[in-house]
């Protein structure tokens, strides 16, 4: 359905984490510290394209592997910011 919702986890990093940044940028601020396996949900604009800043995805984080649903009163605790597109993956 045009409103689905996918949720993606965070993959491995050599560093044992990826960082969820402020912006779009390696120096951007560290915002979390996530770890693999986090959920994280790609935010999109009205017309569902991804936001994007070049390889950069805007994102709401998750702990753990599963992103409550839009509904779920537990989503406001998901922290927005900016993650490199190559430590998304697995998304359904």
């Amino acid at each position: 359905p045009a409103n689905a919702i996918y949720s993606c986890t965070v993959q491995k990093s050599p560093d044992g984490f990826v960082a969820l940044r402020a912006t779009p940028s390696a120096s951007g601020q560290v915002i979390v510290k996530t770890k693999p396996g986090d959920a994280v949900v790609i935010e999109q604009k009205d017309n569902g394209d991804q936001i994007a800043s070049g390889p950069w995805l805007r994102v709401l984080h998750f702990k753990g592997e599963v992103a409550p649903a839009m509904n779920d009163p537990a989503r406001r605790a998901g922290k927005q910011g900016w993650m490199h597109r190559r430590f998304v993956g697995d998304c359904g």
